[in-house]
Parts: C-alpha cells; sequence; structure tokens
C-alpha cells in the first residue's frame, strides 16, 4: 500500500536538525537505494512516542519502560538512518 506500512526504517536525528534536513535524507535514502518513496514507511520518534510522558510530569513512564520501547523498535525496525549534519561538524555526535 502506498504511504502506509510497517516502518522498514527509523531516522535518528536532534532536535536542531530542520525538517528540510530530515526530508532530504529521506528522499536521498530511498534515490540511493532504489526505494520507492511511496513504500518507504519511517518511523520518526517525535511523531510516534510521546517523549513527554518520559520526564517531566506527574505521570511520567520510568525510563527503563521507555528503554524497552525504543529497543523492540529498533530491533523491529532494523533499519536505522543517523542524520549527519552539517556534514563538517555534525550536531548528532555532539548531543550526548
Amino acid at each position: 500500500k502506498d504511504h502506509v506500512g510497517k516502518a522498514n526504517v527509523m531516522i535518528s536525528y536532534t532536535w536542531g536538525n530542520t525538517i528540510h534536513d530530515i526530508c532530504d535524507i529521506l528522499v536521498n535514502y530511498c534515490r540511493n537505494n532504489g526505494y520507492d518513496t511511496k513504500r518507504t514507511y519511517v518511523w520518526i520518534c517525535c511523531l510516534c512516542n510521546n517523549q513527554h510522558r518520559f520526564h517531566g510530569s506527574d505521570d511520567a513512564m520510568p525510563f527503563h519502560e521507555l528503554e524497552d520501547i525504543f529497543a523492540s523498535k529498533v530491533i523491529g525496525i532494523g533499519n536505522v538512518l543517523s542524520l549527519m549534519s552539517p556534514w563538517d561538524k555534525p550536531l548528532y555526535t555532539q548531543r550526548v
């Protein structure tokens, strides 16, 4: 089915990356690998997990539950793209 399906790629990025950066990496990933953009289903954490449940509220989810959810998604999806932008000093490598 076009545009709807089980995620087959997860994108890992930082909050400093732009929507433009995220879209570019996904389009380039599809083009470079011969994938149909209509059949490439992407897991984006901020759209798939309510990250506000994990800290800072009265009903916060314990970290080990977040860890279990995240690990199951990474393993189940099987492909992770890391957004390395800007190329000369990626935000991704500075986020820890």
